[in-house]
């Protein structure tokens, strides 16, 4: 069925697709293997790739909607998911054996699937009416916010399990303090997990901002982009969401000191994005600061420093919680870490780095070892430039590793300078 769905629809643009009930819908049923996804593969010729998407385009797209942009908007959107999904399905399949073959993400794999197949047969729309029965097909899934995760929840479960951690990818349990080294297992890993999470903030992200642009007009918006995001403002709502969220959790919560810019910039941006990154700098920072002063009566405070430039604006979180020996910063991107009923550990920063990521920005962290951390979170501010980050690679997370800021290069931030202020360089 599947090679007939590509050689019939995918490579016309779906011009030849025939109309589809819920019912006469096609479904997979149990694992999803590699033999299964050679099927698709077959298909990679009548793909297109993933489009890049920039800040402006995304507001025009969802400015003044006309029946015949809502139709562009659709057809694009059509594409967008099953370019995304395929990507994500590709990319959990060539997960290691031990991580893909867990019944959670065997789960989440399937579920994948069965929407890929999905969207491969639904009708692409080709009217205005078409447009409206599309609508309701994403209307009747749940939309999500960069909090929600069931694909968090997957990964997490199967990295969790006692046996998994300490030997499936060739490197020691996460917290171990000789587990110095990312084993290469753990990159190949780490390259395919990029790429699961890029692809489903891809799809949760277009799937939003489209419904959106379709709701009651807010002022100040268009869809999922805020015109004049405050940095400054995100970090003040942020830091006291993190402080009430520690208060409730572990009974104290240092102050988090928020140092705006002197103008109070503003541009348009995608809040969601820049909140979850703060949010998981700020909460990871407050823990840190409890556990190294669990035994004193005060708490130092944490200082976020927003700076705007020109071009881009780069907020320094810096905290009091003994940061970490420089040998053990490879494995602050790893996804190596534990899922639990109440916390998580080990997944929040690389995610976090993937948000940051998305719009063309950057996520560093800098440790002083017996001291703090200072992590630098930017985010670009010219809508024309903001390209979304499709697909992580292994290049670029050894260029991660190796050199520029937060890496072991000798890009290395001079993180001593922490107490001037100042923002990074380069």
């Amino acid at each position: 069925m599947l090679a007939e769905l590509a050689a019939g629809n995918l490579r016309t643009g779906g011009s030849s697709r025939a109309r589809s009930t819920r019912s006469a819908l096609p479904s997979h049923s149990g694992k999803v293997t590699l033999s299964d996804w050679s099927h698709l593969e077959e298909l990679a010729g009548g793909l297109r790739a993933p489009m890049a998407v920039r800040i402006k385009d995304l507001i025009l797209s969802a400015e003044d909607l006309t029946p015949s942009k809502s139709l562009r908007n659709a057809q694009l959107l059509h594409d967008e998911l099953v370019a995304r999904r395929a990507s994500m399905v590709a990319h959990l399949l060539r997960l290691p054996e031990r991580i893909r073959d867990h019944p959670r993400v065997e789960e989440l794999t399937e579920k994948q699937y069965n929407r890929l197949l999905r969207m491969l047969v639904i009708q692409r729309p080709r009217s205005f009416e078409e447009v409206e029965q599309f609508d309701e097909e994403l209307l009747s899934g749940s939309r999500c916010s960069a909090s929600d995760g069931e694909t968090r929840r997957a990964i997490g479960a199967a990295l969790s399990e006692e046996a998994f951690c300490p030997t499936m990818l060739g490197a020691r349990r996460w917290g171990d303090e000789e587990a110095d080294e990312v084993s290469e297992r753990q990159t190949q890993a780490d390259v395919q997990l990029d790429g699961v999470f890029t692809a489903r903030i891809a799809l949760r992200f277009l799937t939003n901002h489209y419904l959106a642009a379709k709701d009651p007009a807010r002022e100040g918006w268009t869809g999922s982009v805020q015109h004049k995001c405050s940095p400054a403002q995100r970090c003040e709502e942020a830091a006291r969401l993190v402080e009430t969220k520690c208060l409730a959790r572990f009974g104290r919560a240092p102050a988090i000191q928020v140092h705006p810019d002197r103008d109070r910039v503003s541009f348009p941006f995608v809040p969601e994005h820049m909140d979850f990154v703060l949010h998981e700098l700020m909460f990871n920072g407050s823990k840190a600061t409890l556990r190294k002063h669990a035994m004193s009566d005060t708490l130092p405070p944490m200082r976020v420093i927003v700076a705007a430039g020109d071009a881009d604006v780069t907020i320094k979180v810096a905290d009091e919680g003994g940061g970490l020996p420089r040998s053990k910063l490879r494995r602050v991107w790893s996804y190596q870490g534990r899922w639990g009923a109440d916390d998580r550990k080990g997944l929040g920063l690389p995610l976090a780095r993937l948000y940051a990521k998305y719009f063309g920005g950057s996520l560093h962290v800098t440790p002083v070892e017996g001291y703090g951390t200072d992590c630098y979170a930017t985010f670009d501010a010219r809508t024309e430039a903001s390209c979304s980050q499709l697909l992580a690679s292994k290049a670029d997370r050894d260029d991660q590793r190796k050199s520029g800021p937060g890496g072991l290069g000798e890009g290395l931030y001079d993180a001593q300078g922490r107490r001037f202020c100042k923002t990074p360089e380069g």
